[in-house]
């Protein structure tokens, strides 16, 4: 236990020790993604809340879960090109709808419905935290807390390494004529019809 004070003492700095360590301890286990793109950037999400920047924390999680919606929404768009929900988000580059992304999803059958409920969360989390609300200047080491745990429970269960959904994404690559290609496909052991895999290209700790 000494050691580890000592770590974050020496991560965190001397200054407010005793609030970074409780901050530290209430956001909890950081998961490991099988997906790249969580990691690095939910460990600056962390480290902002134990340095107590609690709105820019709180902004980052939520940027971070449209950040995943978008990802999720473009690399298995394609997929899904027979499907009626399609027609919506087939041309766009980029997408700031989270009711739409989290819809089409859902109607997709990609995500589980505790996610599903967990991104809802999420985005009202993300409306109050953007949108003037004078509460937040109060608010803001609660909402990001919540933010983070919603964040994190998101990316355990649906991309995790271990518990109930690993084995959820499994791994294969192919390569196309500009070189290694990101791809989904379906897997026949998930209770899914059109459960998302990734491919290996875009499996780094990050």
């Amino acid at each position: 236990m000494a050691r580890r004070q000592a770590e974050l003492v020496a991560e965190y700095g001397e200054w407010g020790a005793e609030r970074k360590r409780a901050d530290f301890v209430a956001i909890g286990v950081k998961p490991f993604s099988v997906l790249s793109y969580h990691n690095r950037f939910f460990t600056q999400t962390r480290d902002a809340f134990v340095q107590g920047a609690y709105y820019p924390a709180l902004l980052s999680a939520c940027a971070l879960g449209e950040r995943t919606l978008n990802h999720l929404v473009l690399d298995l768009r394609d997929d899904y090109a027979d499907t009626p929900e399609h027609a919506a988000v087939a041309a766009d580059r980029a997408f700031s709808n989270w009711r739409l992304m989290i819809a089409t999803l859902e109607a997709w059958q990609v995500l589980d419905q505790e996610v599903v409920d967990l991104f809802r969360t999420l985005s009202r989390l993300r409306n109050r935290a953007v949108h003037f609300n004078p509460a937040t200047y109060v608010s803001a080491r609660d909402d990001a807390l919540a933010a983070i745990t919603c964040l994190r429970d998101i990316v355990e269960k649906q991309f995790g390494a271990f518990g109930r959904s690993a084995g959820t994404f499994r791994v294969r690559s192919e390569r196309a004529s500009s070189g290694m290609r990101s791809r989904w496909t379906r897997s026949s052991e998930s209770s899914s019809p059109r459960a998302p895999f990734m491919s290996a290209p875009c499996i780094r700790c990050g």
